[in-house]
Parts: C-alpha cells; sequence; structure tokens
C-alpha cells in the first residue's frame, strides 16, 4: 500500500474504542493477546497480522534492565532474587490465573473480569522457554542477532547491537552460577 494514501490518527492508547467507533480502520501498535481478545469478546473479528508472519524475527518484548552496578553487587545477588521471585510468580500465574488476576482487578475495578482471564490464558506460552529445562525470562542471543541483523537491514538503527554483549541469561534460577 501507498503510504501517502494513509492518513494516521493518534488515538493514544484508545484503540478498541476508535476501532469500534470507526474512527480508525486500523491500527498499529495493538497486542494480539488483549485488544484482539477485546474485539473479539465484543463479536467482531479482528483481522490480527502478527509480527513474526510479516518478516519480523521473533524477539523478547518484556527486557528486564538492570545497572551494572546492581549486577556486580554481591554477585547481583539482588537481580537473581527479582528474577527468581518473577519466575515464581509468572509459574504460579500459569498454574492459577486468579492468583494475578484478582490482585488486579482490585487495583483497577474499571478491568473486565473476562478480559484479563482470556489474555492470560493467551500469553501463559510465551513465557516459558520452548526448552523446559530453560527458566522463565531465557533469552536466545541467535534471535537477537537476527533481530538486529534485521532493524539494520530496514534502517531502524544503524548498527545491530552486539547481542552477546546485550543481554545475559546469568542472572536467571539455575544459570551462570
Amino acid at each position: 500500500m501507498d503510504p501517502s494514501g494513509v492518513k494516521e490518527v493518534n488515538v493514544g492508547f484508545n484503540l478498541v474504542p476508535a476501532m469500534l467507533s470507526g474512527k480508525v480502520d486500523a491500527t498499529l501498535g495493538a497486542y494480539w493477546n488483549y485488544e484482539a481478545i477485546q474485539l473479539a469478546q465484543k463479536h467482531k473479528r479482528p483481522k490480527v497480522i502478527r509480527m513474526e508472519t510479516a518478516g519480523v524475527p521473533t524477539y523478547d518484548e518484556l527486557v528486564i534492565v538492570a545497572r551494572e552496578e546492581d549486577l556486580r553487587e554481591n554477585g547481583g545477588a539482588k537481580v537473581r532474587r527479582f528474577m527468581r521471585a518473577l519466575g515464581q510468580g509468572v509459574t504460579a500465574l500459569r498454574k492459577d490465573p486468579s492468583v494475578g488476576i484478582d490482585p488486579l482487578l482490585r487495583a483497577n475495578r474499571e478491568l473486565d473480569r473476562r478480559l484479563q482471564v482470556a489474555s492470560v490464558k493467551a500469553t501463559m506460552p510465551v513465557f516459558f522457554p520452548a526448552d523446559p529445562k530453560k527458566p522463565v525470562g531465557y533469552m536466545q542471543p541467535a534471535e537477537w542477532a537476527a533481530y538486529g541483523d534485521w532493524m539494520a537491514r530496514n534502517r531502524l538503527v544503524r548498527n545491530p547491537p552486539d547481542a552477546a554483549r546485550a543481554l545475559t541469561n546469568e542472572f536467571l534460577p539455575g544459570q551462570g552460577v
């Protein structure tokens, strides 16, 4: 499609209301595991184009960033505890989604329980590595390198980042110790 034939409208975070009202015909940035579910629950049939089917290499969407000084302090004990707790939380959520959904709904009573349950159910499989021996949060350097190369080829960055330097699995439970 010729980009000059597209009128861009910034709707902020109100993607679903903008689509339902006809303010926009499509959105960029909607999530397959949230807005697409929300639209389906409203009896719409969204056409979702997942990034990986559009030629974008797989990449980790949720990334934990830590200061180098925290990684050095006591062998990164604070970061290791955080990552262990995060993994335990995700595992608990997988076993019983209500352990995460109930507190979320208490914190924000405007949220729809049915949507939150469906979103968690759809999302849980992607939080866990394909290799069951790897902990939650495990990243594949080769995937990051492929994504960086793709970004450089598409002129989104000048030089792809050094994946081996930019990420580590060292602080995940059972890794790097």
